[in-house]
């Protein structure tokens, strides 16, 4: 592959080279500073981050039920939860601060 043909893929591909299985083998052995035109192309990636928490036997079996019916896993359903309880505080200046302190007394 020379440089012509690089530029030719670049084109055709939007900036995308499309590599066979020998020739990507053969330039990952070459030092970059030989790859002709190099370019990085950065692609930012969702920060994710996993929490464990303790349910209740109930909780859980409710869990597994519900993803189950929706046809997801259970994180899928909990993270739509979260999701949908952030919308709710959100939307409701009052309840930022619920639950936070002591309840009315009886």
């Amino acid at each position: 592959m020379d440089k012509n043909d690089v530029r030719a893929g670049r084109k055709m591909l939007g900036g995308i080279v499309r590599l066979s299985r020998e020739e990507a083998l053969r330039l990952a052995n070459e030092p970059v500073t030989a790859w002709p035109n190099p370019e990085v192309e950065y692609e930012s990636r969702p920060s994710r981050m996993g929490y464990a928490v303790e349910l209740s036997e109930a909780d859980l079996t409710w869990l597994f039920e519900e993803a189950e019916r929706r046809g997801v896993n259970p994180s899928a359903v909990v993270r739509a939860l979260v999701s949908q309880a952030r919308g709710a505080v959100d939307s409701s200046p009052a309840d930022h601060d619920a639950g936070d302190g002591p309840g009315p007394r009886d």
